[in-house]
């Protein structure tokens, strides 16, 4: 019994050393992730797409990982006429499955806009 109470504790402690290993390397490589999604996103979308951090979490929405977007806005190729973004969000939560994420394959759960404005040109 005291056996396998030693052994789970060494596994509770080498998850939670690997989580916080894969949370400091993400943190070490922040800038340029922001940096590389802004420059994907742009060559995607015919307009102007910013975020402007970026931040990871397990305790938004436990099992699952939450990505968080914060200072977010999506402009149209005619902004400078109309002075009107299509999207304007001060923080957006991703969720994802984590055991998904851990076999290679992003499955959103959900995504939750905070503080948002959503306008649509009719």
């Amino acid at each position: 019994m005291f056996r396998f109470a030693r052994w789970g504790l060494y596994l509770l402690v080498s998850l939670t050393v690997l989580l916080g290993a894969a949370y400091a390397v993400a943190q070490l490589y922040k800038p340029q992730l922001i940096s590389s999604i802004n420059e994907k996103l742009k060559a995607g979308i015919a307009g102007d797409v910013h975020i402007g951090n970026l931040d990871f979490t397990i305790f938004n929405e436990f099992p699952n990982v939450s990505i968080t977007l914060s200072d977010i806005y999506l402009r149209g190729p005619r902004y400078a006429m109309y002075h009107q973004d299509f999207l304007r969000a001060e923080k957006v939560y991703i969720h994802v499955q984590l055991r998904q994420l851990l076999r290679g394959v992003v499955n959103l759960q959900s995504i939750t806009l905070k503080n948002a404005e959503v306008f649509i040109f009719v």
